[in-house]
């Protein structure tokens, strides 16, 4: 066996209002996608993040890359949120602030190593 170098995976830790979350949680499990809309079920990072909100009320919950980009694809579908204009807007703010989120993470990768 040869060892080369040592990778670490950034994650992120956010908090996420009741009303993103919720818009986030029924994105999910509406997603056309079998392995998104799975997030949302039993065994899912966001029921998860469910429970740990819920029972351990603990609102600041750590992300990784792949958890941050599931719920930016599955927020991408309009048709996936109710169509009340409240919903509509938590959406459009969630899938600018999940795209920065994304860049802020890949921005520490690169940095962390040493490919700026």
């Amino acid at each position: 066996m040869k060892t080369s170098d040592f990778r670490y995976e950034v994650s992120i830790e956010l908090e996420f209002t009741d009303e993103e979350f919720n818009v986030i949680e029924l994105c999910m499990m509406r997603h056309y996608d079998a392995k998104t809309a799975a997030a949302s079920k039993q065994g899912g990072f966001l029921y998860g993040w469910r429970n740990r909100r819920q029972l351990a009320h603990d609102m600041l919950l750590t992300c990784s890359f792949e958890q941050v980009s599931s719920c930016a694809k599955a927020i991408e579908m309009p048709s996936s949120v109710p169509e009340d204009t409240e919903s509509l807007w938590i959406r459009v703010q969630l899938q600018r602030k999940l795209k920065d989120t994304l860049e802020s993470i890949n921005a520490e990768t690169r940095r962390i190593h040493g490919k700026e």
